[in-house]
This record gives C-alpha cells, structure tokens and sequence, in this order.
C-alpha cells in the first residue's frame, strides 16, 4: 500500500517524478507475484505432461518395434533350425525323407533326441507354427533341376514355412532349399 500513497503524495505535491516501476501504477502498488506463480506452476504442469505423454506414446512404439524385430529373429531361428532338422533326418537315413509325404504340410517334431515330421501341426513358444512341405525334384537330359523330366530319387526340394500371428496380421517367413541323399543309400 505504500506505493498507493507514494504515488498520491507525488502527484498531489505536483512533483513529476518518474516512477521505477510502470507495474506500481497499474497494480496500485502492490506486486502479484502470487497470481504469476500460479500461472507459472499451470504452464509447467501442462508441458510436463505433454513431454510424458509423448515419451510414453514413444516407448510404446519403441517396445511393440522391439517385440516385432525379437519375434522376426526368432521366426529367422526357427526356419535355420527346421532345416538343420531335414539335414539330421536325412543324415540318419535317406528312407526317412523319401518316405515323407511329397506336396503335404509337415511339422517337425524333437523327441527322444530325434527328430521326425507329423501331419499334426505343432506351435513354438505358444506363437509359431512350422511347416516343412517335401516336393520331388525333376532334372533335364543334362541333370540340371527343371521343371519338367525325370525324377530324381536322390533329391529333394524341401520348403520350410514359420507362420505367426502379430497384432491381428498373419505373418510368414519362408524359404526353400535342397537336400540330396550324401551316402547314395538305397
């Protein structure tokens, strides 16, 4: 209140003197600092939760890409294991492979040390099924592998397919290769 009456006395003495402060006039003298410190804590309160929101909407983001890239490397894993699984069946014997049912969806079991294929589909890590499709291989008059000529019973193209369901998309990862009987068993 002492600069209401500073400012009074001033003018009513018919002195100009120049006031320090414009704010003295304007808020009759006395300081509202209450008033700016609210509104201060309201404009900090408002940026920090919008720097939260946003740093919690990116690690949302960065743990859904983290999980997408684990479950891709692990469907990576899968297939590598599938055929190493073919190689160790057909390393064990020839006849187990040619004995596989040709154009079937098969999936790969380990049990008792070994593996074997059944026509019962079998999920890994409650997340992914593989499947293991044996086709016949055909070669040409000049024992290149083509399209069309003679079945060849010492080859076999083998398609191994990881399927995974990833926020509501079926997503498969898939490759082919061939195996040959090494030890030419009958």
């Amino acid at each position: 209140m002492t600069g209401v009456i500073k400012f009074l006395m001033n003018h009513h003495n018919g002195t100009k003197q120049k006031r320090k402060n414009s704010f003295d006039v304007v808020l009759l003298g006395m300081r509202n600092d209450a008033g700016f410190a609210i509104l201060e804590i309201v404009i900090s309160v408002g940026l920090i939760a919008t720097a939260l929101f946003a740093l919690s909407g990116v690690a949302r983001l960065a743990y859904r890409a983290t999980t997408e890239a684990s479950d891709r490397t692990r469907a990576g894993f899968l297939l590598e294991e599938g055929f190493e699984a073919i190689k160790t069946i057909r390393d064990t014997s020839w006849a187990a492979i040619e004995n596989l049912t040709p154009d079937q969806s098969l999936y790969l079991v380990f049990s008792g040390g070994q593996w074997s294929a059944t026509t019962s589909p079998q999920t890994t890590d409650s997340i992914f099924t593989r499947s293991v499709v044996v086709r016949a291989v055909l070669r040409d008059a000049s024992q290149n592998i083509a399209a069309s000529g003679t079945n060849d019973p010492d080859t076999r193209k083998v398609e191994v397919s990881v399927a995974w369901n990833e926020r509501g998309r079926m997503l498969v990862a898939s490759s082919t290769t061939y195996v040959t009987n090494l030890f030419l068993e009958p």
